[in-house]
C-alpha cells in the first residue's frame, strides 16, 4: 500500500479516546477493553484498516440498534451456540472464543458459533487470544455481500474472512485472510486518500476491471483464487450460517454493517483445539523450533525476504508497541470531527 502522511500515537493515547468515545455512546465499562483491545491491537499489528478508526462507528452502530443481553441458546458436550442481541461485533465474540476454549480444555475441541452480532475487526485478534493461552484458535464470519459467482455479475455471498492460529514460544503463527482479493476496508482507505487500487482487486458494476477505489465500492470485489475464493466464501456461509439458522452474507448489506437502524444479521465461528491433547508441549515446541529454522534457511530470490504468517505483524507489533503507531492524518481529521460533534477531546489533545 501507498505511504500516506500520519502522526504517530502511543497505545495509551488511542485508549483514552476511545474510552471517551464508548462512555458518549452508552456502552458499559466493562465492555470498553473487549472493543478496544480488538481495535487497537490491529493498529499494533499494521492492519490500520481495522483499528481505532472503526470505533466511531461501533459507537453509532451501538446507539442506532440498541442491543439486547447477550444468550446462551445452546450449551452442550463440546458445542456451543449464542445469541449475540445485537452487541458489538468484539464483545460477542471475546464470549464465543472464550466459550470454545473453556470446551477445548475439557474435551480437547471446542466450537462456538454466534449469531446476531455486529462486525468484530481483524479476524486474527480472536485465534491469537487463543494462542496466547496455548491452545489452536480458528474463526471465521459471514460479511457484506460483495462476490460474484466466478464469471457472474450478482453478488450472492460475502468476502467472508477466517483466520487460523498456531500458539508458538517466539511469536504467534497465524493466518488471516479474507476470500476476496483484498478486504474492502483496504478499498476504502484508497478512496479516503484519493488513491488507486491495485489491478485485479475489483471490477465495476458493469464487470469491467478498474483501479478506482469508488467504481470498486459500487461494483464487485474479486475473489482470491478465481473460483476457489468464491467456494471457501460460500462454504463458511453455510457453516455459519445454516448452523446459526441465519446469518447468511445476503442478509448482510453495506447500508446495515456500521451504520444504519436494522441489525446487522453477522454470524462468526469460533473453534479452539488443546494441542496438549495429543503432543506434550516441549515435544511440541521441539518440533516448531525445527520447523521455524527449516523455514527461514529456505533459499531467497534475490531481494526477497521470507515471513511466516503472522511474523510480519509481530515485528510491526513489537516496533509501534515501543515508538508509536502511525494514524493517517485524514483519519485524524475524520475522529476529530466526531469529537467536535459528540463533545469529546480530540485525540491529539490526549
Amino acid at each position: 500500500m501507498v505511504q500516506v502522511d500520519s502522526m504517530l500515537f502511543k497505545e495509551e493515547q488511542l485508549y483514552s479516546w476511545g474510552e471517551k468515545v464508548l462512555d458518549e455512546c452508552g456502552l458499559p465499562k466493562e465492555d470498553h477493553k473487549y472493543v478496544l483491545d480488538a481495535l487497537i491491537f490491529s493498529n499494533l499489528r499494521g492492519v490500520d484498516t481495522h483499528g481505532i478508526n472503526l470505533v466511531t462507528s461501533y459507537a453509532q452502530k451501538y446507539k442506532d440498534v440498541p442491543p439486547s443481553h447477550i444468550k446462551v441458546i445452546i450449551d452442550k458436550g463440546a458445542v456451543a451456540l449464542i445469541d449475540g442481541g445485537a452487541n458489538m461485533g468484539a464483545i460477542v465474540s471475546n464470549r464465543a472464543i472464550n466459550f470454545a476454549i473453556e470446551k477445548a480444555s475439557n474435551f480437547g475441541i471446542g466450537l462456538a458459533l454466534a449469531k446476531n452480532s455486529n462486525h468484530f475487526g481483524a479476524a486474527a485478534h480472536y485465534p491469537i487470544l487463543a494462542a496466547n493461552r496455548g491452545f489452536i484458535g480458528f474463526c471465521s464470519t459471514t460479511a457484506l455481500v460483495n462476490l460474484a459467482p466466478w464469471g457472474g455479475l450478482d453478488m450472492i455471498v460475502g468476502k467472508n474472512p477466517f483466520a487460523i492460529s498456531f500458539p508458538y514460544e517466539k511469536f504467534p503463527i497465524v493466518l488471516d485472510v479474507s476470500c476476496s482479493v483484498a478486504a474492502r476496508q483496504k478499498v476504502v482507505a484508497c478512496a479516503r486518500e484519493g488513491l488507486p487500487i491495485p489491478q485485479g482487486w475489483a471490477v465495476d458494476k458493469n464487470g469491467n476491471p478498474t483501479i478506482d477505489a469508488k467504481e470498486a465500492l459500487e461494483g464487485l470485489f474479486l475473489p482470491m483464487g478465481e473460483h476457489k475464493g468464491v467456494g471457501i466464501a460460500i462454504m463458511i456461509d453455510l457453516l455459519v450460517a445454516a448452523l446459526c439458522q441465519g446469518g447468511y452474507s445476503t442478509e448482510v448489506k453495506l447500508d446495515n454493517v456500521l451504520t444504519g437502524s436494522e441489525p446487522s444479521h453477522i454470524g462468526h465461528i469460533f473453534i479452539a483445539i488443546d494441542p496438549s491433547f495429543f503432543i506434550e508441549g516441549s515435544a511440541r515446541n521441539d518440533q516448531l523450533n525445527s520447523f521455524y529454522k527449516r523455514f527461514h534457511a529456505c533459499r531467497r530470490i534475490k531481494g526477497k525476504e521470507i515471513f511466516l504468517p503472522g511474523e510480519i505483524e509481530w515485528n510491526n507489533f513489537q516496533e509501534r508497541r515501543k515508538n508509536g503507531i502511525p494514524i493517517a492524518k485524514t483519519i485524524i481529521k475524520e475522529l476529530d470531527e466526531y469529537s467536535d460533534k459528540h463533545s469529546i477531546p480530540h485525540i491529539c489533545d490526549l
